[in-house]
């Protein structure tokens, strides 16, 4: 009689390293739209296309993946092309609006100095009860 035949897990890891690349090809345009000025929606579409593209072109065909990119499914040559295409698109494209940026920049500013506990007029705090009105410890 046989022993039963050991699990393989083989599957099972290449669809984690395969979800965490995946994940990883939508960081890029994140980080890029957050601290580089001159990203743009194209150039973040572009590298999306082509990251997640490659990523399952290479999952599909594991035996074409050069070298160090074989592992995860070819989810290190993915990024790095995402990461290539969205920087070099931006740069080709127009930039965003420097006058949408700054209407931005200026209601957040507005909004993180706004009181949020202050009365609005003087009839709001006539018609707040006087058990919900804030106290002043100081």
């Amino acid at each position: 009689m046989r022993p039963p035949a050991r699990p393989s897990y083989g599957s099972q890891r290449t669809a984690g390293l395969v979800t965490f690349a995946g994940l990883a090809q939508v960081v890029v345009p994140t980080v890029g739209a957050l601290f580089w000025r001159r990203a743009s929606v194209a150039g973040a579409t572009a590298g999306l296309v082509v990251g997640v593209t490659t990523l399952v072109l290479f999952t599909a065909l594991p035996a074409t993946i050069p070298g160090p990119f074989a592992v995860g499914g070819g989810g290190l040559l993915s990024l790095l092309l995402n990461i290539v295409v969205f920087v070099l698109v931006s740069l080709v494209t127009k930039p965003r609006d420097s006058a949408l940026l700054l209407k931005l920049s200026r209601r957040t500013r507005d909004f993180n100095l706004e009181r949020w506990d202050a009365p609005d007029t003087e009839a709001d705090t006539r018609s707040t009860p006087e058990t919900a009105r804030p106290v002043d410890l100081t």
